[in-house]
């Protein structure tokens, strides 16, 4: 009998050192491996400035001509499409290309000397 009392007594202690452990031990979280934050891409102007229409087409591969034409003279530009109608509910062309307010001479003159 007093055997059966001490296995259960030294039974109780290592169940409670047994949860006592358990308990104090937190799950550690997978640690993911840290990314770099990717740069963000250089804007061609500021957001203030105004930008100036100088050019549209009915074709995507004109207004990508152009604007390659552009970048290579270093003249920022860019290519967007346009609605389907005007306020006046005029057909307007498919894509324009704006350039800011500052180069604006020089992207006409640029467009004058492209052959298309």
């Amino acid at each position: 009998m007093v055997r059966l009392a001490t296995f259960f007594i030294v039974l109780l202690i290592v169940a409670l050192l047994f949860l006592k452990s358990w308990k104090s031990a937190q799950p550690v979280a997978p640690t993911l491996p840290t990314a770099k934050p990717k740069p963000r891409p250089k804007r061609p102007a500021v957001p203030e400035e105004f930008w100036t229409q100088v050019y549209d087409t009915e074709s995507l591969e004109d207004a990508k001509k152009i604007q390659r034409k552009f970048l290579d003279s270093e003249v920022p530009c860019l290519v967007y499409q346009q609605g389907k109608k005007d306020v006046y509910g005029d057909r307007m062309k498919h894509y324009g290309i704006s350039v800011p307010r500052e180069v604006m001479e020089k992207a006409q003159n640029l467009l004058a000397k492209i052959a298309l």
